[in-house]
């Protein structure tokens, strides 16, 4: 694709990481894909000084919900609320519900 001389071009990083052309069926949710190469965190010289620290966070967080839970689903009875920024970049869920079950130990 040949972008024209003075076009605006914008960048949308949520959607940096579903291109089919890349990954198997990108539009796809697969927890389980393999994501080399993706943007989540920049790259190179631009990439993020907190990644590592955010990995972190989410493998301790994951591990503390997967011992304490014995489920955690969207609440089908409470719609996602979303919150409609002035662009495509500042837009997505404001609330999100779920319910929780403890693990029956």
């Amino acid at each position: 694709m040949t972008i024209p001389a003075g076009a605006i071009v914008r960048l949308l990083p949520a959607a940096a990481n579903r291109d089919s052309g890349k990954y198997p069926d990108g539009e796809r949710f697969d927890i389980d894909r393999n994501t080399d190469g993706h943007l989540g965190f920049g790259h190179g010289v631009h990439s993020c000084l907190g990644a590592p620290l955010a990995r972190l966070e989410v493998l301790v967080t994951v591990k503390l919900l997967a011992e304490k839970l014995g489920s955690l689903a969207v609440d089908p009875n409470r719609p996602i609320e979303y919150v409609r920024g002035n662009n495509l970049t500042n837009s997505g869920p404001e609330h999100l519900h779920v319910t929780l079950e403890q693990f029956d130990a």
